[in-house]
């Protein structure tokens, strides 16, 4: 496991005095990405105007979702509304105190995880959690158990989905190893996604979204950011290298949100791996002082004209040059449209992403082999031979499109999915890309329900992934069971 001994020592410590600290004011809960159902209910509301939240960068504080219903709308809201808050707000009171539970997933043709929803990355996966929140303190500690991942650097097991954090004067300083995704994007994020193994480290992170209260900076309206760094594990190509990112969102008017990201790699055996060197040299090509920096900037709009809202996003972003100031670009666009039907809401969604460095669709001349690569980091900003970024990898195109329908008021709290995708992915063979480890032409789908009881969590999904230039199929049964056993013991 590399360095999951010394991780789990620390998160085994911090997790115990975790668990006496007296209560605070503010929670330090944290989500981390992969609950593609909580984002739907989030965006659902927000995009309404039931509540001012957003569901673009996780890691997500769950004070910020708490101080967003404790100011929610209260008139006029019709019953696809008030089931989604129901949802939100059953998930937030499950947040506290504590929980323990059993966690197993089956991915019976590994198939790569194409969309914010999280999956197993092999085959098999079975994983044992608890977690405590109190006051200003949470944590949570999950053994990873993995059966034919389908990467080799891939540990058979791992500490993914554990932390610690701690709310200080409304800034939550975490630890552990949480899956991020930073973007509007529904299946990925050009810059960072958790199609990848999650990468352990440390970040501060702003608890909530309130605006400044100064008329100076007020304009600015609800904001939030996040600094992290981390270390990559299994990564020979420069063993010990570290990530730094950040990222700053506002939503400066209504419906309206802003935000740019910074993802750095650097350091490493044999080079420069202190704060100082990171913060100072500059991006240049000197080869004793590497740096690969993918930045983004990114918009997202929903109208609420035609009273059911209308959403556009776009996402772009930039790699360095081997090694001079970022410049060539990739780009996500998007649009969702979310309505009610019958005793039912509906979330549609089409989207696009080119990731082959400035060509934008055809629009300009294409620049291969560029896109999450680097002259010095040769394995790129993949971490166990999956993309950091978008799930496709680079020098791929993917255009995409699908619904989330969640009946109101269903006993068991039913949800269904449909996607479909047309995708090329990896024109150049790039070996680095173990996603997909050669070119191919890709017609893909999923179709998914869930259901939600007290004792009892249970996805399952059929994915489907033909190939146009073999001619080949693939079938995968994709599914997730919890037991959250702390719940068999009494109400929560």
């Amino acid at each position: 496991m590399g360095h999951g001994l010394p991780l789990l020592t620390c998160l085994v410590l911090a997790f115990a005095s975790a668990w006496t600290i007296g209560a605070a004011a503010q929670t330090a809960v944290l989500l981390e990405a992969g609950d593609a159902e909580l984002r739907s209910d989030l965006r659902w509301l927000a995009d309404r105007g039931v509540i001012d939240v957003s569901a673009s960068a996780w890691p997500l504080p769950l004070q910020a979702i708490r101080e967003a219903l404790a100011s929610r709308k209260t008139q006029a809201l019709s019953s696809a509304d008030e089931d989604a808050l129901a949802s939100v707000e059953r998930f937030v009171r499950r947040q506290s105190g504590l929980a323990y539970g059993v966690r197993a997933d089956a991915n019976t043709g590994a198939f790569p995880q194409m969309d914010f929803q999280r999956q197993a990355r092999a085959e098999g996966m079975l994983g044992i959690y608890a977690q405590h929140a109190t006051g200003a303190l949470a944590g949570r500690l999950q053994a990873n158990a993995l059966s034919e991942p389908p990467t080799e650097s891939q540990d058979e097991a791992n500490l993914e989905s554990s932390y610690l954090a701690a709310n200080i004067g409304g800034q939550i300083l975490y630890a552990g190893q949480l899956a991020h995704f930073w973007g509007p994007g529904n299946n990925g994020s050009l810059i960072w996604g958790n199609a990848a193994t999650a990468i352990p480290g440390l970040g501060l992170k702003r608890a909530t979204e309130r605006p400044f209260e100064t008329k100076w900076l007020s304009w600015i309206g609800p904001w939030s950011y996040e600094l992290f760094v981390g270390e990559m594990l299994n990564y020979t190509a420069v063993p010990h290298t570290k990530i730094a990112a950040v990222r700053f969102s506002a939503r400066p008017f209504e419906g309206f949100e802003i935000a740019g990201s910074l993802l750095e790699q650097w350091g490493g055996d044999g080079f420069d791996n202190s704060l100082d060197g990171l913060f100072t040299r500059p991006h240049s090509k000197d080869p004793n002082q590497p740096t690969n920096v993918l930045v983004s900037w990114e918009l997202r709009y929903t109208s609420r004209y035609f009273a059911n809202p209308i959403t556009a996003y776009i996402q772009n972003a930039k790699e360095d040059s081997a090694g001079s100031q970022p410049s060539k670009s990739i780009v996500l666009l998007g649009a969702e449209f979310k309505h009610a039907l019958q005793r039912a809401r509906l979330q549609w969604y089409a989207e696009a992403a080119d990731t082959m460095s400035q060509r934008a669709f055809g629009i300009q001349e294409h620049l291969p082999d560029h896109s999450y690569t680097h002259h010095v980091y040769t394995g790129g900003l993949y971490h166990d031979g999956l993309p950091i970024g978008h799930p496709i990898g680079g020098d791929g195109e993917i255009y995409s499109a699908g619904v989330h329908v969640v009946p109101t008021y269903s006993k068991y709290s039913v949800r269904y999915g449909a996607r479909g995708f047309s995708a090329e992915v990896n024109p150049s063979n790039q070996p680095i890309n173990q996603a997909f480890p050669r070119y191919a032409k890709l017609l893909g789908g999923e179709l998914s329900g869930s259901v939600s009881l007290k004792w009892l969590y249970l996805r399952a999904a059929l994915a489907w992934l033909h190939d146009r230039n073999s001619g080949e199929d693939d079938f995968s049964a994709l599914l997730t069971l919890e037991l959250p056993l702390e719940r068999l013991a009494g109400p929560h």
